[in-house]
């Protein structure tokens, strides 16, 4: 974010033939002609120093050159310039500050990190209030922003228990009946093939089948539909598990990965699917950036789900499974399998 602009001085008065002044803050304030300058503004025939705001520059006079006013998140912008009078650079920003206007870039890391061209979804959950997750990949340009719904008694809510940032979404998931969920965009033209799907997880509850994330279609036969859930039922000891289908329930498919165990409550734990391109290949079940599960059979990717329409983070869709009882945080959709490194290296 960008710093915002110094403080206001008050308007240069005009005497023609004066002495310009210096040092002048920057805000509002005319452009003088001679005389003491208001914004950082210049007498003719000679220059003066403006004010160092938090985006704003410094201008020169006649003929005069300006550096840039320092910056906070984004570079300073660079200098205005008068007749004769050349742009100053760009000030000095914070790390990873963006370009002033006109000018170089701020400070060490000039222009804000790169998002991976491969993050196709990414909901930081970072909003104070409402019901819209904002989606920061802006993949191909497009945000595609998740929706909270809460299922009453339940609930589905920005909070600021947060692992990343300053907020995440929270989910008083109660039963099969109670509790909230955020929907997402089906990945079959996102990520149809390779895919990493990760995010940080905070149980409260340890609920059976309650999901991190699903996807299905709801009117296919056989059903199709890829989930994470923390505790399946169908083991022994319940654990983690993700699966991928087309084929339903009805006959039991070697295209899933299990953990040995629950994760633990009250606690965030980083959790992550990789699955990789061509077939068969190798998927991957992290927990805490560290492989716990893996199958090296898979055959099955997003795209060969097509075009899901139920859709959830903290939600199945069927109706005999759980509500996810806890948050999530910083959910990211990849259309590549991240390696083990790139794993670790996800924030913070």
């Amino acid at each position: 974010m960008g710093g915002s602009g110094g403080a206001s001085g008050a308007a240069g008065t005009s005497a023609i033939g004066g002495a310009p002044g210096s040092g002048a803050i920057t805000g509002g304030g005319g452009n003088p002609t001679g005389g003491t300058p208001g914004s950082g503004g210049s007498g003719i025939g000679g220059s003066a120093a403006g004010g160092n705001g938090a985006t704003g520059g410094r201008a020169a006079g006649s003929g005069g050159a300006a550096a840039g006013g320092r910056g906070t998140d984004s570079g300073g912008a660079g200098g205005a310039t008068t007749s004769g009078g050349t742009s100053g650079r760009g000030g000095a920003g914070a790390a990873g500050g963006m370009k002033g206007p006109g000018g170089a870039p701020g400070g060490a890391g000039g222009s804000a990190p790169a998002i991976d061209p491969d993050l196709v979804v990414w909901y930081k959950f970072d909003e104070p209030t409402g019901t819209m997750a904002t989606d920061s990949a802006m993949f191909g340009g497009m945000a595609r922003n998740g929706t909270l719904t809460a299922v009453s008694p339940g609930t589905a809510a920005f909070s600021t228990m947060a692992r990343v940032g300053s907020h995440a979404v929270s989910f008083a998931g109660a039963s099969v009946t109670a509790g909230g969920y955020v929907s997402m965009p089906s990945l079959q033209n996102l990520a149809p093939a390779a895919l990493t799907i990760a995010c940080w997880v905070y149980l409260t509850g340890d609920l059976e089948w309650q999901r991190v994330f699903h996807l299905g279609l709801d009117a296919a036969t056989p059903l199709k539909y890829m989930f994470l859930t923390t505790h399946q039922t169908a083991a022994s000891p319940a654990s983690v598990r993700f699966t991928i289908s087309t084929m339903g329930s009805a006959v039991r498919e070697n295209i899933e990965m299990t953990s040995p165990a629950l994760l633990t409550m009250n606690a965030w734990h980083h959790v992550a699917v990789t699955l990789a391109s061509g077939s068969p290949y190798t998927g991957t079940l992290y927990i805490d950036r560290v492989p716990a599960g893996s199958n090296t059979r898979m055959t099955l990717h997003a795209g060969d789900l097509g075009a899901t329409d139920r859709n959830f983070i903290g939600k199945s869709q069927f109706a005999q499974d759980n509500y996810l009882a806890g948050a999530i945080d910083d959910f990211r959709v990849y259309r590549r399998a991240l390696t083990a490194a790139e794993i670790a290296a996800l924030p913070p």
